[in-house]
């Protein structure tokens, strides 16, 4: 992709993000009542969409879950390019974390041997240094565009859910999106009560995220795998929690979101042979921290001679890429050659 079209997409995602962001601001400061902006603007479409599936196309309750599955994968298809990429892009950043992580270790063993708070932000400011020269994202591809598509959505679900169980004809409810008939309150999907809390549909929910997880555990570089034997579960202990102590029928939609989840990250780990031997070709670690210990001399310090690095790098920089030397790179260069006192 050009230069030219990857900072238009970037501009057109940017403008995306923050129409999403105002747009959830307005659902959460309207309310989750009927007279609120969620129920209003979504919700009751939501209502309306499971009424008719209800009444119209299954005649019995199962109509309520078949919907609820229908705009799950509907919104899941949407942000299938999204995810996926997500996905590939935190693969990818995994594998540049493996490659580049003998020129942290250097960084980090100078960070234990720096002595001052002036040194270790210095030291800091190197490791970062040598992310942004490599072109390595220490956010590890993370997408927000995906989580805040879905935001409102899940707002609007829930609203619809909550607002279902007591919905009367009566209510001041648009008629061409809600027909009174089967409503949650007492409704069932294949014997599952879809109004409370069920166990089946919080563990098979669990269950779909615990095998994304395992799948991503397997993916990630040998080094990395023991710092995320711990975090792999906090995915799907949380989507248990949250599906146990909600309706079955806000469960069904995480149950039928990691059940796309684990399709992607099995599609993924086929490729990922293939995008391992794609980043080996491609990428080229740029050996910022040899280079700086090797210019350092032996009798620097490692953490002084990042820290001239840092300086150094801040003030090309702002110098549009000619090189320059800090007042205290250069006492420190010029300690180098000073013969000591005797």
């Amino acid at each position: 992709m050009s230069k030219e079209k990857t900072s238009m997409w970037q501009l057109v995602r940017r403008l995306i993000i923050f129409a999403l962001i105002a747009l959830e601001v307005l659902l959460v400061f309207g309310g989750y009542t009927k007279s609120g902006r969620t129920w209003q603007w979504i919700g009751q479409y939501m209502v309306g969409f499971m009424d008719w599936m209800a009444n119209d196309v299954f005649k019995s309750t199962n109509g309520i879950g078949f919907a609820i599955i229908i705009i799950t994968a509907v919104i899941r298809l949407v942000l299938l390019p999204i995810m996926f990429d997500q996905q590939r892009q935190g693969t990818i950043q995994a594998e540049k974390m493996a490659m580049l992580q003998p020129q942290l270790s250097k960084i980090q063993e100078a960070m234990k041997k720096a002595s001052t708070q002036q040194e270790k932000m210095a030291i800091n400011s190197a490791m970062m240094a040598v992310y942004r020269e490599n072109n390595v994202s220490m956010m590890g591809g993370i997408n927000f565009l995906s989580m805040l598509i879905q935001l409102p959505i899940i707002s609007a679900l829930y609203t619809a859910i909550r607002l279902s169980t007591s919905v009367l004809a009566t209510d001041n409810i648009n008629p061409a999106t809600y027909n009174s008939g089967f409503l949650l309150n007492g409704a069932h999907f294949f014997g599952i009560a879809l109004y409370r809390p069920s166990l089946i549909i919080a563990v098979i929910a669990a269950l779909f995220y615990v095998g994304q997880s395992m799948i991503s555990l397997k993916m990630a570089p040998e080094a990395q795998r023991k710092q995320m034997q711990t975090m792999i579960w906090i995915s799907p202990i949380s989507i248990f929690f949250f599906s146990i102590f909600q309706s079955a029928a806000l469960g069904l939609y995480f149950l039928v979101g990691g059940f796309f989840v684990l399709i992607q990250s099995y599609i993924l780990l086929k490729i990922r042979p293939k995008l391992q031997e794609k980043i080996r070709k491609e990428f080229t670690v740029k050996n910022v921290a040899d280079d700086l210990l090797a210019k350092a001399g032996s009798d620097q310090p490692a953490a002084e001679a990042v820290s001239a690095f840092a300086n150094n790098n801040v003030n090309n920089q702002k110098g549009n890429g000619s090189q320059k030397i800090t007042d205290t790179g250069a006492r420190n260069a010029g300690k180098q050659h000073r013969k000591p006192k005797i």
